[in-house]
């Protein structure tokens, strides 16, 4: 993982909920460091954007699975766990998908869901 992070934290970029999540677990892990401060940065920059263009419209074009990364990362990362607005906005898709946990599958989803209820 290691060599993966080197090579390739500079010039990261996603506009994937999953990807943009599990970046922010990752980096969770090595505060001060240089490729997690980046890291971090890009993807709180990228899920903002993501939020602010609207990506949370159709739910045909969604999968509930990636944004519980998403939110699982947001909850766990110390730049945004405590972050009102990214708590509401957690909340929120909680709460648009808490219907809809088992529409798509009955494995990933649902378990992506209770790992990001309580992370």
């Amino acid at each position: 993982m290691q060599e993966m992070v080197e090579e390739r934290w500079q010039s990261y970029s996603s506009n994937d909920m999953l990807d943009l999540g599990q970046a922010l677990f990752i980096a969770q892990w090595a505060p001060g460091e240089q490729w997690a401060e980046s890291l971090s940065c890009q993807s709180l920059k990228s899920l903002n954007v993501l939020w602010e263009r609207g990506y949370l419209g159709n739910r045909a074009y969604r999968l509930a699975f990636r944004e519980f990364g998403a939110t699982l990362g947001l909850q766990v990362h110390p730049q945004s766990k405590d972050s009102e607005v990214w708590q509401k906005r957690t909340h929120a898709l909680h709460e648009y998908w808490s219907d809809h946990v088992f529409d798509r599958d009955e494995d990933i989803t649902p378990v992506m869901y209770a790992s990001s209820l309580l992370p």
